[in-house]
């Protein structure tokens, strides 16, 4: 969804559809381990609201009327209500249909919603159905485009169908990327033609065709599995115990990412947790943070002298912490 967000050529499209009309853009990707706000439909509101009238702040009287009981009367810390926030988003788009505004929703992860989100009343539906219910509501204003992406739950399909020229299945699409990645990865480890050489009548196709199969178009996942297979190797594994630990493998990204730490050795439990950490905060990939990761006990003494390290002692450290942290975090970060 992220590549969709990004193209250059939905913009065009967009803007095709629109005419001289302005666009206000908004995504939302829900995300089942995050907070509350993350995985539910009060979030997805928030969010849509909040980047909707960012673009368009002309919007905002007409949204959240300063003359309205609810808001003059509201203290610093008022809770918005799902249904005060329907109401708004109806008021946004009732407006935008008289300012002839187009708008564009990008929502990801229908299926991560969080199924025990309160209800207001007992009538309320939650979760699942009260999306479906709001994306309803969203498909009667024609100024409003809408793209939705799900696993293939049963009721996602059967509320808009898995066929046509409205759906993309996105396992069906990336399967030759994902096979030439795969074939590619395998075939360059001399370790693993080794073993293919070495049997001929292993069915290596076979294989390919169950990662494949297993990853249903999650590049991600079949990255991970390649790399378990190819650590299996360095631990001794034939081709028919390759076959058998990619069985073991969950289907599910965050599975697997729960079976991938359940290897690491316990001694080196702290460790990668720090380095996951580090990565996940620091988005600038500076060196200096290599050789902090590198140096171990004797980090302060390192981060003072690192500015006067030579380019021979950098690389030495980068070598060196690529091997530490593939040892502590099994594949999931890379140097």
């Amino acid at each position: 969804m992220r590549s969709i967000e990004t193209h250059p050529g939905l913009y065009k499209l967009l803007h095709k559809w629109a005419g001289d009309n302005k666009v206000i853009t908004a995504t939302y990707y829900f995300w089942s381990a995050g907070q509350l706000l993350e995985k539910s439909v009060m979030g997805l509101l928030r969010s849509l609201l909040h980047q909707s009238l960012l673009q368009h702040p002309g919007l905002l009287e007409w949204v959240f009327p300063i003359d309205a009981p609810e808001w003059s009367m509201a203290s610093a810390d008022y809770e918005f209500t799902v249904l005060k926030l329907r109401e708004a988003f109806k008021r946004m788009l009732n407006h935008g249909v008289r300012l002839q505004l187009r708008f564009f929703f990008l929502i990801d992860g229908l299926d991560e919603i969080d199924q025990r989100e309160k209800k207001e009343d007992e009538s309320d539906l939650k979760g699942q159905h009260a999306l479906i219910e709001l994306v309803r509501d969203f498909s009667e204003y024609p100024i409003l485009r809408v793209c939705l992406s799900s696993r293939p739950w049963n009721i996602f399909e059967k509320e808009y169908g898995c066929e046509g020229r409205s759906h993309l299945q996105l396992h069906k699409i990336t399967r030759n990327d994902i096979e030439t990645y795969t074939r590619g990865t395998l075939e360059k480890d001399m370790a693993f033609q080794e073993l293919i050489e070495r049997d001929k009548s292993f069915k290596y196709g076979q294989l390919v065709n169950e990662i494949l199969d297993a990853a249903n178009g999650v590049f991600l996942w079949v990255q991970l599995a390649v790399r378990n297979l190819l650590s299996g190797i360095d631990d001794g594994n034939g081709l028919y115990e390759l076959q058998e630990r990619l069985h073991t493998l969950p289907f599910d990204l965050h599975k697997m990412y729960d079976h991938i730490l359940s290897t690491v050795e316990p001694e080196y439990l702290e460790l990668a947790g720090r380095y996951l950490l580090m990565a996940a905060s620091d988005t600038t990939h500076d060196l200096g943070l290599m050789v902090f990761l590198y140096s171990g006990k004797q980090e302060s003494a390192m981060l003072t002298k690192h500015e006067s390290l030579t380019l021979e002692e950098y690389v030495h450290a980068h070598i060196s912490m690529g091997k530490k942290i593939n040892a502590c975090c099994k594949g999931l970060l890379e140097v």
